[in-house]
């Protein structure tokens, strides 16, 4: 653990820039204000403030299920995505963020779910059925962001086939003779 201690004086002003040659690393700084009264008296600082400084982008995410080749059949269904290793966690708390639309490139997209905070998401809204597009990705609390996934594909289809009817053999129907029957529907 090491501590560095910052001094800086003579500040007029209530609100006050950190030089360039000082900023920050990424982590969990205090910071405090005294007040002087001339050079020996200076007030007590009670309550040192916590101040957490994140400038890298979160982990990178992608769609894992549904994908192209899955047929969602229920209007509530899971989005499931694959986070790499969180980088700053403890810093600033990362998030996913959910674009649903009926086109590929996402210009209005029907839905956005926004904080999701694991890795599978039940999708609330009754969607229509029929082919859509989602994408992901990841922001942290501090306002860094990943650009979004690869879209993912899937055709929502929640309606059964119809039951064909069949014609042959009839109900009931009593085959003999032959060794090999004929179905059609």
């Amino acid at each position: 653990l090491s501590l560095t201690v910052r001094d800086y004086t003579s500040i007029a002003d209530t609100a006050f820039d950190v030089p360039l040659a000082d900023s920050l690393p990424d982590g969990i700084d205090f910071w405090g204000v005294r007040s002087y009264s001339g050079l020996d008296s200076s007030s007590f600082q009670r309550n040192p403030r916590l101040l957490v400084v994140d400038n890298l982008p979160p982990s990178d995410v992608a769609p894992v299920s549904p994908v192209a080749g899955q047929y969602p059949n229920q209007q509530h269904f899971a989005c499931s995505v694959a986070v790499n290793v969180p980088v700053n966690p403890i810093y600033a708390p990362e998030f996913n963020v959910i674009e649903l639309a009926t086109d590929s490139q996402f210009f209005a997209p029907e839905y956005v779910y926004s904080p999701v905070a694991d890795d599978q998401f039940t999708i609330p809204d009754e969607i229509v059925e029929g082919r859509w597009y989602w994408h992901v990705r990841r922001l942290d609390s501090a306002g860094n962001g990943t650009a979004f996934s690869p879209t993912a594909t899937f055709v929502l289809d929640t309606t059964p086939p119809p039951v064909p009817p069949t014609l042959r053999p009839s109900d009931t129907a009593l085959v003999g003779g032959d060794p090999r029957v004929l179905f059609a529907w």
